[in-house]
């Protein structure tokens, strides 16, 4: 049951696999083309920050997926699947993981995304002074708990080394089968050590801000709206149809007040998912699409979902109401992603 516990947040967006900063860290809004294809979200939680290091809940990892990836990422259709590592091996006797690099993985600084990196942001995470919340999911590895709890203070006793820049080596205390679903998760995903040797607490504003997942920070003004934007360097960035992603917080909104925003979401042809009460419009729980504008939207009951999925392998239709609109349009499945088959949002 505990286990249960512990890996009942792991899931994610496979798209987008898919703070509380200050104003001063937040970028001058750059308004994006009309033709962008943007996704808005509501946002339950402003997140506390961006750091893998540091968080706690699944809004807040939300986030962090759409601007970095991990080894290895939640697959759509269960298990998990390469990420920034493009494949690995497993000992014969379970003990040891040898992940091998994409050549083509790089920081949105262009800096290569190396294997030091990940161990410098596994020391990084194990560090008793850091006091990373989530340490607990890498206790799989050889003497990651006693580095954590200040038992042992070398970090080469502990199952991580760079074999060289694109060869991770992990080594367990022993054989498990969660262990790739554990390195799938939030915590495990990498920072760039020199960035955050470089402004410290400050690296997650949006100006200091280095990912190597699809999306790069664009805007975070606290308690309103977080924008991500297509990363171009990102390895599968011809995969990738969305332009921008806004987090936008709603939960302290009247109900009429973001029912205001919805139909304005609508009329601009830009999409829009966890609507509160959208449901009692005639879009519950799905993609609906206006054929008049192309806006698209994805409703969820009292904006408080905890599983989004698109199916996209087989576009359908169906008669549905614009929020607050008499009319009916067509709604059907909008690909995000130009090859997976579905993508899914779960927490």
């Amino acid at each position: 049951m505990h286990e249960k516990r512990k890996l009942g947040w792991i899931g994610y967006c496979a798209f987008l696999c898919l703070f509380v900063a200050l104003p001063a860290g937040c970028r001058k809004k750059e308004s994006a083309p009309a033709s962008a294809q943007i996704l808005r979200i509501s946002q339950r939680n402003e997140p506390a920050d961006l750091d893998p290091a540091r968080v706690t809940l699944p809004d807040e990892f939300f986030i962090i997926r759409a601007l970095s990836e991990g080894l290895v990422r939640p697959a759509p259709g269960g298990g998990q699947e390469p990420a920034i590592a493009e494949r690995w091996e497993i000992s014969p006797e379970g003990f040891v993981y040898t992940f091998h690099l994409r050549p083509a993985a790089r920081w949105s600084n262009d800096e290569p995304v190396t294997a030091f990196d990940f161990v410098e942001s596994y020391r990084r995470e194990l560090t008793p002074a850091t006091a990373a919340p989530k340490a607990g999911l890498f206790f799989l590895v050889k003497n990651a708990r006693a580095f954590a709890t200040g038992a042992i203070t070398d970090f080469a006793e502990v199952g991580f080394h760079a074999a060289d820049a694109q060869t991770l080596v992990v080594v367990l205390e022993q054989p498990s089968p969660l262990f790739l679903a554990y390195a799938a998760s939030g915590p495990w995903i990498p920072v760039n050590p020199r960035v955050v040797a470089a402004h410290g607490r400050d690296w997650t504003r949006p100006e200091n801000f280095v990912g190597n997942g699809p999306f790069t920070l664009a805007e975070w003004r606290p308690h309103q709206r977080i924008v991500v934007r297509k990363n171009p360097g990102y390895f599968e960035a011809a995969r990738v149809r969305l332009d921008e992603i806004d987090f936008v917080a709603l939960d302290n909104e009247p109900a009429a007040a973001n029912r205001s925003v919805i139909k304005a979401v609508w009329t601009r042809g830009r999409s829009f998912i966890g609507a509160p009460n959208c449901g009692s419009d005639g879009c519950s729980s799905r993609t609906c699409r206006n054929s008049s504008t192309g806006a698209r939207s994805i409703c969820a009951p009292e904006g408080r979902s905890s599983a989004v999925a698109a199916n996209i392998s087989a576009p359908g239709q169906r008669p549905c109401k614009a929020p607050g609109s008499s009319s009916t349009g067509a709604c059907s499945m909008q690909p995000i992603l130009a090859t997976r088959r579905h993508a899914s949002v779960f927490f």
